[in-house]
């Protein structure tokens, strides 16, 4: 599964978030722009989707992962400093991972299944203390597991989907518990 699978198979699961819009932000077709002699600010997308529901802006980046922690170059700059500025606003901006792999025979063993994939969110600036605190740029899967809000996988006749419903709920407490 590549990560438009996975943004793809989350927009489905919006169908159990009764009232949210969601809306995947489109990539700019920056070399088509360019050779139409076109001049553009900035190419660069500050996260993949936002969802509104019940009142509140939760900014999404979404990731995938074949390995056991997401890669510190894989939320870049730019994304961690729009996600952080939906924050300050009031939002939520969050980074949502989808841990997609075959396990390693001793990860088999300790997690007594052959293959994973599973769904996690966090807050920004949760997943920049995090990085902080750990003193490295990648964040495993362990952190997630604690720290993150899990997905739900459910099945939409024969197709996947990951239902929003946990993530946003959780985020929703969060962002009520969490001074601006």
């Amino acid at each position: 599964m590549a990560e438009k699978d996975f943004q793809k198979a989350l927009a489905a699961g919006m169908r159990w978030a009764p009232g949210a819009h969601y809306f995947k932000i489109p990539d700019l077709p920056v070399a088509q722009l360019q050779a139409a002699g076109l001049k553009i600010g900035s190419s660069k997308k500050p996260y993949d989707c936002y969802i509104l529901h019940n009142c509140l802006f939760y900014a999404l980046e979404l990731k995938q992962t074949r390995s056991l922690s997401l890669g510190g170059g894989e939320i870049r700059d730019h994304q961690e400093a729009y996600l952080l500025q939906v924050e300050a606003a009031g939002g939520v901006g969050l980074v949502v991972v989808n841990f997609n792999l075959v396990l390693s025979a001793a990860q088999q063993k300790k997690r007594g299944q052959t293959a994973l994939d599973v769904a996690y969110g966090a807050p920004m600036s949760m997943v920049a203390a995090a990085r902080s605190a750990l003193g490295r740029d990648s964040i495993p899967l362990e952190w997630w597991e604690t720290h993150g809000w899990p997905l739900e996988r459910r099945i939409i006749r024969t197709n996947a989907a990951w239902d929003p419903n946990p993530l946003l709920a959780s985020a929703r407490e969060w962002r009520m518990r969490t001074p601006l």
